[in-house]
């Protein structure tokens, strides 16, 4: 009984939650700062800081971004960050330089170690909220013997698991959304030949291409890919065009990375997790593969306190339309609810 009433509790909580995108948001309704901060380390963060104006009930959630060029100021992390807001909680969304930056890297996940140990001081019983290549990160950065007092529990939406797996599912998605590809091919190809600057810049801004809908002659990097060699002209058409030598290019990429792979991936960490923690992946994802997330929650301790759906609602990082799919409603609320209730944010 006790837990059949923390189960509606909880899908109250996450109901109220999606109710609100469907409500108009009323800025004057918050208090929104931003300030800079300087962890103990010695880095400093760029932070906005939500707070809203009324039912403030002094709970605190950590609330990370994506990789997208606009860090902070991407719109979809803006209106997450006050939709949360609207359960009471306080959100501090700081400012990760290297994932703004289109970068995946190790440091993303010291950097986040160092925001949670800042910020858990701060704000006892602090909640984590993180979505896709982040997630994954978040995910290995709080299995750290150091930090496992420092969270009242986790959200990971869309995250990886296998970093190998993900470098192919991005790849051979490259038609459906080649953003990753890019972004991917921008951070390793250096990895297994050599790229000069001018080949670097140009799978970089094939990734911007994608985000503002550049295409033909209005392609940032088909006009940049004129000024390259003929050899790394050859090396990024035959990314652009040949799926074969993208797939080719992946492989031998993780088969010359063992190391990265290992430490980059969650699945060689997420048994040590001793916080409690919420999985949500969208069904058919094409960017990170929902069976990244499944892995996850196979791999995670039994006796670890969690809540874990694949639903329809999502795609990668972005909302459907709810009345299509109402039965799958109930379960999604409760995985938002999960995390809410166990932070202390109940339902209005």
């Amino acid at each position: 009984m006790k837990k059949s009433r923390a189960r509606i509790s909880e899908f109250l909580s996450g109901l109220n939650f999606l109710i609100g995108f469907f409500k108009k948001l009323e800025l004057k309704t918050w208090n929104t700062r931003e300030a800079k901060i300087t962890t103990e380390f010695g880095s400093e963060f760029r932070v906005r800081i939500y707070e809203p104006k009324k039912n403030f009930n002094n709970k605190t959630i950590l609330l990370l971004h994506g990789m997208n060029f606009k860090g902070i100021d991407d719109d979809r992390l803006v209106e997450l960050a006050l939709r949360l807001s609207r359960t009471g909680a306080r959100i501090l969304t700081p400012e990760l330089d290297e994932v703004k930056n289109l970068l995946i890297t190790p440091k993303t996940i010291e950097n986040i170690k160092e925001l949670i140990v800042h910020y858990s001081k701060e704000y006892p019983g602090l909640g984590l909220f993180a979505v896709s290549f982040t997630a994954g990160m978040s995910l290995i950065a709080v299995t750290d013997d150091k930090l496992k007092h420092s969270l009242s529990c986790i959200i990971l939406v869309g995250s990886y698991s296998n970093f190998k797996n993900t470098i192919s599912h991005v790849v051979k998605n490259f038609d459906y959304d080649d953003y990753g590809t890019y972004i991917l091919f921008y951070n390793y190809l250096e990895r297994i030949m050599p790229v000069s600057k001018e080949l670097k810049e140009t799978l970089r801004e094939a990734a911007m291409d994608n985000i503002f809908y550049r295409k033909g002659e209005n392609s940032i990097a088909n006009q940049k890919k004129l000024a390259l060699s003929v050899e790394e002209r050859k090396v990024f058409e035959s990314i652009q065009l040949d799926k074969e030598a993208r797939i080719a290019f992946a492989l031998k990429i993780t088969e010359e990375s063992p190391s990265l792979i290992y430490e980059m991936s969650p699945i060689n960490y997420c048994r040590k997790l001793s916080i409690k923690i919420s999985l949500i992946h969208g069904r058919n994802d094409r960017i990170i593969s929902e069976q990244e997330s499944e892995e996850l929650n196979s791999l995670l301790e039994e006796t670890l306190p969690k809540n874990f759906v694949i639903t329809p609602l999502l795609s990668h990082g972005d909302k459907v339309d709810y009345w299509k799919e109402i039965p799958s409603i109930p379960p999604l609320a409760v995985g938002f609810g999960y995390f809410l209730e166990s932070i202390g944010v109940g339902h209005e």
